[in-house]
Parts: structure tokens; sequence; C-alpha cells
């Protein structure tokens, strides 16, 4: 697993904090925000999707809508559909 650690300013998204240190490709969503569609040239495909997680739990918006904050903890995980799924049950 590879561990990163970037400063970022306050109100900066989850989204902008990953930038700093990954190629990060995705799509806009109206009203929704950015979904992260690869990070690093390794994309989701048709069984594998990009989770985040803050501070140990899915997060809940787009990486667009979560704004860091001291100390949290964000995790991105490339998981099999089957496990992304048993994680919104």
């Amino acid at each position: 697993m590879k561990t990163n650690e970037v400063s970022v300013r306050e109100g900066e998204s989850v989204l902008s904090a990953l930038r700093k240190s990954h190629d990060v490709d995705g799509k806009e969503y109206e009203g929704m925000g950015f979904f992260i569609t690869a990070i690093d040239d390794v994309k989701q495909d048709d069984s594998h999707s990009w989770i985040f997680f803050i501070d140990g739990k899915p997060a809940e918006k787009a990486a667009s809508a979560i704004k860091v904050s001291d100390g949290m903890k964000v995790e991105f995980r490339y998981l099999s559909n089957d496990e992304a799924m048993k994680l919104f049950e």
C-alpha cells in the first residue's frame, strides 16, 4: 500500500489533495461532484471501482465535495464491485 502525506490549505477538497501527489481522471456530474475513475492510470472497469474512505468510513459524497480538515485520514482503495457494494448495504 502506498501512503502519501500532503499539505493542503484549509477548505481544499479531498480531490485537490489527491491531485497533489497522483494523476487523477474522472467525471463531473452536475449537482453531485467529481467522481474518480482512475488514479495513476489504474482505471476502474466493469469489475472494479475506486472507493475512498474518510477516517475509516466510506465517503458519502464525491471527492470534490468533501473538504479536508486537520488530522483527517483519507484512503483510496481499488476494490472489486462486490466488495464495494457490501460497504453500502
